[in-house]
């Protein structure tokens, strides 16, 4: 089986969003929901990292499509928030 790792630079222009989203992440990557995959979530240069590794390109390619998912939702949820205050 082939193994894979995927890394992802993600760039933010508020801070609070970034450790927001950071913050988000971070549990999921402490208690993963199968151990197929691993992932590591930091911050460098107003950015957020995330480096995903797994055994195998389908539980890969499920871990990024789950992390995407989250950060897309997460960015929607701040957007709202946003425009609440």
């Amino acid at each position: 089986m082939l193994e894979g790792i995927i890394k992802i630079t993600l760039k933010f222009e508020r801070l609070e969003d970034l450790i927001a989203i950071y913050k988000a992440l971070v549990p999921e990557t402490k208690n993963p929901p199968t151990h197929r995959s691993e992932a590591k979530v930091w911050i460098e240069d107003r950015s957020l990292k995330i480096e995903i590794s797994s055994k195998d390109l389908i539980s890969l390619r499920a871990a990024l499509n789950s992390y995407l998912r989250w950060i897309y939702i997460l960015t929607m949820g701040l957007k709202v928030m946003k425009n609440v205050n």
